[in-house]
C-alpha cells in the first residue's frame, strides 16, 4: 500500500529547483566589477534568475528513491533530496535531505552547495555553523550559483560567518543582483536610493526595483509603483504605479494594500471607488498595517451608526499599540468625549501623553490633556503618565 502511493505521487515530479546552470549562464565577471564606479547601463535582464529558479519536470524512479546513495549523478541525487525535503514522501526527513545533498554538495553540485550553506546558516537539521555555511557559498558561487553570491554578499555586509567587508559584500550583493536574484535586486535598489556603500542614485535604484518588480517581487513592486507614482528615478505615471501598488497588493504586501485602498479612495491613478478602497483597508489592517488600522478606525468613527463605533476604536487600539500616534491621539480624544470610568479617562490620557511624541500633534493634544487633568484625580493623572513613559510600541 505504502509503495503503491510513493509509485502514485512520484511517477513524475514537477520540482521548481535551481540547478547548477541555472543561475551561471551569463556571469558578469565579478572580479572586474565595479558597481560604485562602472558607467550606469539600465538593465535587459538575460534570463529569470528568482534564486535563479527553473521548473523542470522530473521523472524519478522508484529504485533511486529507495537507493539514492547509489547514484553517480550528482544532479539526480540532489534532485531526489530536494523532494525529501519538500515532503514529497512523508516517512523522509529533512535529516534525511540534509545527508543527501553533503554528499552532492561534495560531489561538486553546485544546488546542493547552497543548500547545505543554507542549512548551516539556520542551523537547519545541523548545528548553525556560519563560518562552514560560508564555504559552501563560495563553492557554489564560483560555479556561478546566483542565490550563494547573495547571501555571501548577506554574510560580508554583516560580517556573518567572515570578517566584515561592506564593499566586498556590495559586490557579491550586486553580481546576484545583475544575474536576476530578486532579493539582491531589491537590497542593491535601497542601497541606491539610501546611498549605502554605494553612490546615492535614484535613478540606479528604481532600475533595480523595476527589475525585481518584473520578476514579481511584491516588495519591490510596492517601491517601484511609489517611485512612478511621484516620479522618482524615472517618468511621474500615476497609472502606472497604482497598476504596480495593486499587483504587490495582490501579493499580500500591507503597505502596498494601504496605497491601493488610498488610490481607490482619492481616485488617484485609477477610478475613485470607495468601496474597493475600504476592501484593500480591511486586508491592509488584517495584515498589520497600522495606517490602515487608522484610517479604518476614522472611518467607522465617522459612521452614523452606533455599533460602528466599537470598531473603530479596535481599529485605532491596534495602530497605537503599534506606535501611530495620530490613532493615539483620536483614540484619546473619543475616550475623553464618550467615556466616564476613571479608568478609561486614565487611559486616554495616557495615549494623548504618548501622542505628543510626534512634534506635529503637541499643540492638540495638550489641549486634550489639560482639559482631561482636571477631571482625574493625582492617582489617576500619575498612573496615566507612569503608562505613558513605559509604552512600548509592538508591531503586529
Amino acid at each position: 500500500m505504502k509503495k503503491n502511493g510513493m509509485k502514485r505521487a512520484l511517477a513524475w515530479v514537477a520540482l521548481a529547483m535551481v540547478l547548477a546552470g541555472g543561475c551561471a549562464a551569463q556571469q558578469s565577471g565579478f572580479g572586474n566589477l565595479q558597481p560604485s564606479t562602472a558607467p550606469y547601463q539600465p538593465f535587459a535582464p538575460p534570463y529569470d534568475c528568482l534564486s535563479g529558479q527553473q521548473n523542470i519536470k522530473v521523472s524519478i524512479t522508484q529504485e533511486e528513491l529507495e537507493k539514492p546513495r547509489d547514484l553517480k549523478d550528482m544532479q539526480r541525487l540532489t534532485m531526489v533530496a530536494f523532494a525529501f525535503a519538500n515532503k514529497i514522501l512523508p516517512d523522509k526527513t529533512d535529516k534525511d535531505a540534509t545527508e543527501l545533498y553533503q554528499i552532492a554538495a561534495d560531489g561538486g553540485n553546485a544546488f546542493a552547495q547552497y543548500e547545505l550553506g543554507f542549512r548551516y546558516w539556520n542551523g537547519k537539521s545541523v548545528p548553525e555553523n556560519p563560518e562552514l555555511a560560508v564555504q559552501y557559498f563560495k563553492k557554489s558561487a564560483s560555479q556561478g550559483y546566483c542565490s550563494s553570491k547573495a547571501l555571501l554578499g548577506r554574510a560580508y555586509i554583516q560580517g556573518i560567518g567572515v570578517k566584515k567587508d561592506v564593499q566586498q559584500g556590495i559586490r557579491y550583493m550586486d553580481e546576484a543582483a545583475r544575474m536576476g536574484n530578486k532579493r539582491a535586486l531589491d537590497e542593491m535598489g535601497w542601497r541606491y536610493k539610501d546611498g549605502a556603500g554605494v553612490p546615492r542614485s535614484e535613478t540606479k535604484a528604481t532600475a533595480y526595483f523595476k527589475w525585481a518588480a518584473e520578476q514579481g517581487y511584491a516588495e519591490s513592486q510596492y517601491v517601484y509603483g511609489v517611485h512612478l507614482m511621484k516620479g522618482i528615478g524615472v517618468a511621474k505615471d500615476e497609472a502606472a504605479g497604482a497598476e504596480w501598488q495593486l499587483k504587490a497588493a495582490e501579493q499580500n504586501e500591507p503597505n502596498a494594500q494601504f496605497e491601493t485602498a488610498m488610490n481607490y479612495i482619492e481616485g488617484v491613478g485609477v477610478a475613485k471607488d470607495f468601496a474597493k478602497g475600504v476592501e484593500w483597508l480591511k486586508k491592509g489592517a488584517g495584515n498589520g498595517n497600522r495606517n490602515s488600522q487608522y484610517f479604518l478606525g476614522l472611518f467607522a468613527l465617522n459612521s452614523n451608526d452606533p455599533k460602528d463605533h466599537e470598531y473603530g476604536i479596535q481599529y485605532l487600539e491596534r495602530a497605537a499599540k503599534q506606535g501611530d500616534e495620530k490613532a493615539m491621539l483620536r483614540l484619546g480624544q473619543w475616550m475623553a468625549a464618550n467615556k466616564k470610568s476613571g479608568e478609561d479617562l486614565t487611559q486616554a490620557l495616557a495615549w494623548l501623553l504618548v501622542s505628543r511624541k510626534n512634534p506635529n500633534l503637541t499643540a492638540k493634544a495638550d489641549g486634550e490633556i489639560s482639559a482631561l487633568k482636571s477631571r482625574l484625580n493625582p492617582g489617576q493623572v500619575q498612573g496615566a503618565e507612569s503608562r505613558a513613559s513605559n509604552f512600548k510600541a509592538k508591531k503586529e
